[in-house]
């Protein structure tokens, strides 16, 4: 499968059943393709050619907005993935995502449709305004430790995922702009993979921790989770795909590279986050393939997997390594843990003693890294990282065990609003984005007890972005039924 296959396919599938891709479309992919050609060749972050960039993504986005109010998202959904690795600034004090969301304020304002759209609150939406209203709590509670200034800070870097969901929540407005933005989030998250695959066997024979690839995102747990979280989104459309199924080998394709760049971040919380997620879609998508899938991994058991990834897998001890055939792994000495695990256990061991400490409230946001060394039984160096290593307990122990369970119920939400669309409607864009967000929150599910992934915008934005296709989604009247001859079209999109 070549990258120039793979852009030809994704944009035929996203205008399927339509007159053709509006200009922002045509503007978006492309915008995606030169994020990634950036990306692949190395391209200064801060150089002119990126701010040029920049300039004209910024440029279409507000245009976008005052023309084609609904399809602005997919500047933003361009950009997503490359926000902090190009954190470039087209405007003077606003980098290019602080830009997009003020492109997308303006294409709320200029946007034709319907308000009660935008602000109507269903179940889903009271559960985030619930999440919110605990993040602005813990801002408050932030504020007390240390200045105004530094907890508006934090409070907004944790907003931006939902402000992801709000914009295209508001915005979006038929399924044909659904399967749009599902196939170009696809795509860019292709370009992200190909690009761990293509620098993977370059760190082949150096020791392990230099062996794993950190990415676009810079750190190969959180590539990992990103992996994991949007290859199944991949295999969600080769089970149902959104357009012509003949169209579906593109998807697999695409998940197998996922699954590649998953097993070179050498991350264990990536490789059971996609394979929970993958488990799941089967079981509802098609059981029988799982079957299928499931006899083969008995027969072939670890040999199917590459010798270094079986080693991160089953090594709970401390380590030394070894090269083989230019394959990295480990040996575990089983008197003593890894250090890296010995060390989450630690920072979980406190974590629990914070919350304890301040059950209702938390320590306030962004104050783990500063409250921590008071919790745990050794102290942490001064360069030691003091990462929490779980959602669940961040989010308790900064915001409050409240707000951990409405995070939890926020997730439930998800799978549950999922799995009513995906058993519920036949239309096939509104199954492939349920099933989509299905293997989605799984994998955000499982990979959140291996990392605090949950307010980065770069690893979560398009699961809030995927949730909100599917609410609006969810919303539509549903194509088979009988409608005034008048709202057909713009409804089927």
């Amino acid at each position: 499968m070549t990258t120039l296959a793979f852009a030809r396919r994704v944009p035929a599938v996203a205008r399927e059943g339509s007159g053709g891709p509006a200009w922002p479309e045509v503007a978006a992919f492309g915008i995606a393709t030169l994020f990634g050609l950036a990306l692949r060749l190395e391209i200064t972050a801060t150089g002119p050619a990126i701010r040029g960039l920049a300039i004209l993504v910024a440029l279409g986005a507000f245009v976008a907005a005052a023309t084609r109010p609904s399809r602005m998202p997919l500047f933003l959904i361009a950009y997503l993935p490359y926000n902090h690795h190009f954190p470039v600034t087209p405007l003077p004090a606003f980098n290019l995502t602080n830009t997009l969301l003020l492109a997308a304020a303006a294409a709320w304002v200029s946007s034709r449709a319907k308000r009660r759209q935008r602000i109507a609150a269903g179940a889903m939406d009271a559960v985030v305004g619930v999440y919110v209203v605990f993040g602005f709590l813990g801002m408050v509670r932030a504020a007390e430790a240390w200045p105004l200034g530094f907890a508006i800070r934090d409070f907004k870097a944790w907003l931006h995922p939902v402000l992801f969901y709000l914009i295209v929540k508001g915005l979006l407005e038929s399924r044909r702009e659904a399967q749009t933005l599902l196939a170009l989030i696809l795509y860019g998250v292709f370009w992200v993979g190909l690009d761990v695959v293509l620098d993977g066997p370059d760190l082949a024979g150096k020791e392990f921790h230099d062996s794993r690839v950190g990415g676009i995102l810079g750190q190969p747990n959180d590539m990992g989770a990103f992996m994991a979280y949007y290859g199944s989104a991949m295999l969600a459309c080769f089970l149902r795909p959104p357009g012509r199924r003949a169209g579906r080998w593109v998807y697999l394709a695409g998940f197998a590279l996922m699954v590649r760049a998953a097993f070179y971040t050498y991350s264990r919380g990536a490789y059971l986050s996609l394979a929970a997620a993958a488990a799941t879609m089967l079981v509802v998508g098609n059981p029988l393939l799982l079957g299928v899938g499931g006899a083969l991994a008995v027969v072939g058991g670890a040999g199917l997997l590459p010798e270094s990834v079986s080693n991160r897998l089953t090594i709970t001890g401390s380590t030394r390594t070894d090269e083989s055939d230019g394959e990295i792994f480990e040996s575990a000495s089983p008197d003593e843990l890894d250090p890296s695990l010995e060390r989450r256990l630690m920072l979980w061991n406190g974590a629990r003693g914070m919350i304890a400490a301040n059950p209702l409230r938390g320590v306030g946001l962004g104050r783990f890294r500063w409250e921590i060394d008071g919790y745990v039984d050794q102290p942490l160096g001064p360069n030691e990282a003091r990462d929490a290593h779980n959602a669940y307990l961040l989010t308790a122990a900064e915001l409050g065990v409240p707000a951990l369970l409405t995070m939890i119920v926020l997730l439930l939400a998800s799978s549950g609003h999922a799995l009513r669309i995906y058993f519920t409607r036949r239309t096939r864009i509104d199954r492939s984005v349920a099933l989509a967000l299905l293997g989605t929150v799984t994998a955000v599910c499982v990979s959140c007890m291996f990392g605090s992934r949950f307010s980065q915008d770069g690893v979560i934005g398009y699961y809030w972005v995927l949730l909100a296709t599917l609410v609006v989604v969810g919303r539509l009247p549903r194509p088979d039924r009988k409608r005034p001859a008048g709202v057909q079209g713009r409804v089927a999109g």
